[in-house]
């Protein structure tokens, strides 16, 4: 949901709350979203997973549900202050 003169967005996706920030990557088609992290996920589990290119957090949220470790790499500010 997006406001005049807000810092951020907010995504509700997956299951989880996302603030996105000016600069920040999120998926496009927000109606695809639920789609995508379920088929991205679905069938794995174990003791570390990696989210490269992490962006807000999309993938490495719904990881933390089934991996005992996640770690989740972003070099932009503004996606990493918001995951």
């Amino acid at each position: 949901m997006a406001h005049w003169g807000a810092d951020s967005l907010a995504y509700h996706a997956a299951g989880f709350d996302y603030r996105v920030d000016h600069g920040a990557f999120f998926q496009v088609n927000r109606w695809l979203v639920d789609a995508l992290v379920e088929k991205v996920t679905r069938g794995h589990s174990g003791k570390l997973a990696w989210d490269l290119f992490a962006g807000v957090g999309l993938f490495a949220r719904q990881l933390t549900t089934i991996f005992a470790r996640v770690v989740a790499v972003e070099s932009a500010p503004s996606a990493t202050a918001a995951a």
